[in-house]
């Protein structure tokens, strides 16, 4: 028997490791572009940050109670979320009238 190096790449690693490079590569650049266009709501109008972050939270705490997501876990779960999403609801409004009264003040 003929022992085998370790260290010798054979031509098969090339083929594995390209199109890990790529998705690399281009998962990096998706992700910046995703981050620079997806977030810039406040270009589109002022008040639409605060609306889509209260918006967003509020759905992801029915997704959370609706899915099941939590199984057999007590009702004061259910509250510490209900409290977590209520919290930048009022918030919202501040922002989106202090944005609305720089833009006509």
């Amino acid at each position: 028997m003929r022992a085998q190096s370790g260290t010798s790449l054979g031509g098969s690693a090339f083929w594995r490791l390209s199109p890990l490079t790529w998705l690399i590569f281009f998962g990096l650049g998706a992700l910046v572009n995703g981050v620079a266009h997806v977030f810039r709501t406040a270009d589109v109008h002022e008040v639409l940050p605060p609306l889509v972050s209260v918006a967003l939270v509020w759905v992801h705490l029915v997704v959370d109670l609706v899915s099941g997501k939590y199984g057999d876990a007590p009702d004061r779960v259910a509250a510490f979320l209900l409290g977590a999403a209520r919290s930048p609801s009022p918030a919202s409004p501040w922002g989106s009238c202090a944005a609305c009264a720089s833009v006509t003040g």
